[in-house]
């Protein structure tokens, strides 16, 4: 956005040059980026689009447990994954991803 209009929120908005502070590029598209999807929760299509990937993320998670619990770790790894993927604040699924890749490690060293 700064190379293209010169700013990202406000016209009168000044920045350093991206190829010395590359760590300042990244978090300025963080900041546009959190405030694109604050804008679009205000409209109820997204809010119930954000409500239904929670859900399919925590339904996800449930499943991959279950299929751990009886030992199916491709499964669960698959399922830990998917969770991951439409939450990716729920770092658990990736830490239990990698446990099931540990136990399918394990079983083919066997």
């Amino acid at each position: 956005l700064v190379a293209t209009r010169g700013y990202i929120f406000t016209p009168d908005e000044k920045y350093p040059d991206y190829k010395k502070k590359t760590e300042y590029e990244e978090e300025m598209a963080n900041r546009y980026a959190f405030r694109v999807i604050e804008r679009m929760k205000e409209k109820r299509f997204y809010r119930i689009g954000a409500s239904m990937t929670n859900f399919l993320s925590d339904w996800y998670y449930g499943t991959a447990t279950a299929k751990w619990e009886v030992k199916n770790y491709k499964a669960s790894a698959d399922y830990w994954y998917k969770s991951f993927l439409l939450n990716s604040e729920r770092q658990e699924s990736v830490e239990w991803y990698w446990h099931s890749e540990e136990k399918l490690k394990d079983r083919s060293k066997s």
